[in-house]
């Protein structure tokens, strides 16, 4: 268990009383008009306020810096998505069903969700609770009770989503992807973590504390808070009821992967009728400070979208395949650039890779219009600029990158770093990541007993 530190009296009332604060100007620009103020407390803890036009609703939008990159002992994969569930099991104070009713009593709706990298809880509730609100996040935060039989009841209700998750032809090709791609990194394994470890974790409840004391901690959470709100007095509520709490000094030593010099591979026999092609090149880590991310995500939408040639060729004129799909997800470490397509038939298999092939020889040789540039930059920025229309959905984009950064801006300086790219950077890009030595291609079909 990681070591708490011991604080006098007068160095915990000096821990509640200090904090620094750095306030965002409200943004004058068109495309981002919400201004964000953010709060350091003296305990680590982040408090952010953005004020945004919906009378009576808030979104209380917890982040947690702990996912499946965070589990790094051998056989104790999975706990960053437990504790998601593991955080409603109530506290002495507020039991499961307390903790609902209350909720229910302020017209809120409550859920979370586990990635690579981050936990996140989320409400949306009547703004007149917002200081309920912060009573019961933080007993749950500081002070979460579970028996050890309450423990391993929950622990087999992890295992069975696991097996039914699995029975996903994606699901086994993520994994199978992680595992050749990753040798030491944790995102070698799924947000779920591996199966003998889940199938173990009922026997693992002592550890389970102690991955609770090693990361909910004030230090390693930010919290915003995103609708009808008044800063002034969500900071002062944030002071209120988790100004006191003790900070911890636990980091996660992520190890790192030799660069991968030569293309890894390697084949599926599903039981099902899905056929599935899958390239994935090594990526960087995401930054607001260069256009790697960026320029990447924007070549990704020319290649792969619905309205590139080759989904054109594929899809449209060929017929081969049921669908493109394609991603480059913003990531704390060096992670994955994903193509594929899932196809109808399997002998369409190689001439599916070699189209995706010449695609992307073509983005790494020659240069893309300005006009197809500005076309493709348009629809990404303003595609995910207005889908910020609840203050759900606001507390959600800032907190994705938030989490990667610390930076509540580093939304609106990626979106800015969009309006930079020119035709080369998209070549250049292409050239540093896209390489044949750096790939891992997995293929999935039908298992020869399947055929008719």
């Amino acid at each position: 268990m990681s070591t708490r530190t011991q604080l006098s009296a007068i160095s915990l009332l000096m821990l509640a009383c200090t904090f620094f604060s750095s306030v965002h100007p409200a943004y004058a620009d068109d495309f981002f008009p919400y201004p964000i103020q953010s709060t350091q407390l003296g305990n680590g803890l982040q408090v952010i306020s953005v004020p945004f036009d919906s009378p009576g609703t808030v979104a209380f939008y917890i982040v947690v810096r702990v996912g499946s990159r965070d589990q790094l002992e051998q056989g104790k994969t999975g706990f960053a998505h437990f504790f998601e569930h593991m955080m409603f099991r109530g506290t002495t104070r507020f039991s499961p069903d307390q903790y609902t009713t209350i909720m229910q009593s302020c017209a809120g709706t409550f859920n979370a969700s586990t990635s690579r990298d981050t936990t996140v809880f989320y409400t949306v509730a009547n703004s007149a609770c917002l200081e309920k609100l912060f009573d019961l996040e933080s007993d749950r935060f500081r002070n979460l009770q579970y028996s050890e039989q309450v423990f391993k009841t929950e622990a087999q209700a992890v295992l069975g989503e696991y097996t039914k998750n699995f029975a996903n032809p994606y699901m086994q090709l993520e994994e199978k992807t992680l595992s050749l791609a990753f040798k030491h990194h944790p995102y070698r394994h799924s947000v779920m973590g591996f199966l003998e470890d889940i199938k173990n974790m009922p026997n693992q409840y002592a550890y389970s504390r102690q991955f609770f004391e090693r990361f909910y901690r004030p230090n390693n959470i930010s919290l915003l808070v995103v609708g009808d709100v008044n800063p002034a007095q969500n900071l002062k509520l944030a002071k209120k009821y988790f100004g006191d709490w003790q900070r911890t000094g636990f980091r996660s030593l992520i190890p790192s992967d030799a660069r991968q010099v030569r293309e890894l591979r390697d084949h599926i026999a599903f039981r099902g009728k899905n056929t599935i092609f899958k390239m994935v090149f090594k990526g960087p880590a995401y930054s607001d400070a260069n256009l790697d991310y960026v320029a990447l995500s924007i070549l990704l939408e020319l290649e792969f979208s619905d309205i590139s040639p080759l989904h054109r060729k594929l899809v449209m004129d060929e017929k081969k395949v049921k669908h493109l799909f394609y991603g480059s997800p913003p990531t704390r470490d060096p992670f994955l650039i994903t193509m594929g397509a899932e196809l109808f038939d399997e002998k369409d298999m190689n001439s599916v890779q070699t189209a995706i092939e010449e695609s992307l020889t073509k983005i790494r040789t020659q240069l893309i219009t300005q006009a197809d540039l500005d076309r493709v930059k348009s629809a990404f920025k303003y595609g995910r600029l207005n889908s910020l229309t609840t203050p759900l959905k606001l507390a959600s984009t800032l907190g994705n990158y938030l989490a990667l950064t610390g930076d509540p801006s580093s939304f609106k300086k990626m979106m800015l770093n969009i309006e930079k790219l020119k035709p080369e950077d998209l070549r250049q890009i292409a050239q540093k990541y896209l390489l044949s030595s750096t790939r891992t291609i997995v293929t999935l079909s039908p298992a020869k007993e399947n055929m008719p």
